[in-house]
C-alpha cells in the first residue's frame, strides 16, 4: 500500500509555524516582563549531548527552588555560576539573558521559522504547479490543439501502420 506523501508538506508547514507561534508567544512572555525583571546568581550546568546541547540551572526566589533551561548559545560548557533574570510575580518565566535580549532571541527564531515555512509552502505550490503543466490536463497526453486521442484509435492507426 502507497502512502500519500501529498499531506507531507502541508504537515510539515503546520509543525514549522506551530513552532513560530510557539517562538512569538515566549517572546511576548519575556517582553512583557522586562519592566519589573530581578537577577539572583544560579547554578548551570551545561553538557553535550547526543546531537545536541543540554542546558539547565536552578535558583531560589523567597525560599523555593525553580529549575530553568533557557540558555543563549554563548553559554560555556560545565558547571559554573551565573546571573539569571527572573519575573518576580512568576519566577517560572527566568533566563539566563536579560529580558530584553532573550525577547529579541525568540523574535528572531520565529522569524526564521516563519520566513522557512512560507519557503516550503512556496515551494510546494510550485512543484504542484509544475507537475500539473507537465502532464498536461487531467494528467492525460493531449495535441497541440489540447486534443486528447482515443487509445483506441492510436492502437488501431499503428497496427495500420505496421509499428504495432
Amino acid at each position: 500500500m502507497r502512502a500519500s506523501w501529498g499531506k507531507h508538506p502541508l504537515t510539515c508547514l503546520l509543525i514549522i509555524l506551530a513552532f513560530g507561534a510557539y517562538c512569538i508567544d515566549r517572546a511576548m512572555q519575556y517582553s512583557s516582563s522586562a519592566p519589573s525583571e530581578q537577577s539572583t546568581i544560579a547554578h548551570v550546568y551545561r553538557f553535550k549531548g547526543y546531537k545536541r546541547m543540554h542546558c539547565s540551572y536552578n535558583f531560589t526566589v523567597a525560599g523555593t527552588a525553580y529549575l530553568g533551561g533557557d540558555c543563549p548559545w554563548s553559554t560555556p560548557y560545565g558547571h559554573f555560576d551565573a546571573t539569571v533574570y527572573y519575573d518576580p510575580s512568576k519566577p517560572s518565566i527566568n533566563s539566563l539573558d536579560e529580558f530584553g535580549a532573550a525577547s529579541k532571541r525568540w523574535y528572531q527564531w520565529a522569524a526564521a521559522s516563519i520566513c522557512s515555512g512560507c519557503i516550503i509552502f512556496g515551494i510546494v505550490i510550485w512543484w504542484g504547479a509544475f507537475k500539473k503543466s507537465r502532464r498536461g490536463k487531467s494528467g492525460s497526453a493531449a495535441d497541440a490543439e489540447e486534443t486528447v486521442p482515443d487509445p483506441d484509435t492510436i492502437d488501431r492507426e499503428l497496427q495500420d501502420s505496421g509499428r504495432g
